[in-house]
């Protein structure tokens, strides 16, 4: 009863802390338990993972085109969407093996941003990159 108490304890307050994961890792002797919660990356964290050589031209790109927010959707007069921190624009659904909303998640959404980045050489793909000049 005891480490069940525990339990519900610690993910409630993950829960409330909007936290990604509970872990509850069993010790040797069986009566206690050790509880870890495993964080999502940050966005700086990500950037500079990424985009570490050109981190800041990136953030300056990516506040211009989304404010920063890895929700922002646009929607262009072609049809196709701009998704995420990056706006990763639909075309490149494969890079996300068919599923688009994964790019509202930071980390899928800078991966994909750095596979443009280096297919193209430059920041060339993204409307923002004026902000370079």
């Amino acid at each position: 009863m005891k480490r069940l108490t525990l339990a519900i304890i610690f993910f409630l307050l993950v829960v409330a802390n909007n936290q990604s994961a509970l872990y509850l890792d069993d010790q040797t002797d069986n009566s206690d338990y050790m509880v870890s919660v495993k964080r999502e990356p940050t966005i700086d964290s990500l950037m500079t993972h990424y985009f570490g050589d050109v981190k800041v031209a990136a953030y300056k790109v990516f506040n211009c085109e989304s404010g920063m927010n890895p929700k922002a959707t646009h929607v262009n007069s072609d049809g196709s969407t701009d998704r995420g921190l990056a706006q990763v624009n639909s075309v490149h659904v494969k890079k996300v093996n068919g599923d688009l909303d994964s790019l509202y998640i930071p980390k899928v959404n800078i991966r994909v941003a750095r596979q443009i980045y280096d297919a193209s050489g430059s920041f060339s793909p993204w409307t923002c990159k004026y902000v370079l000049d």
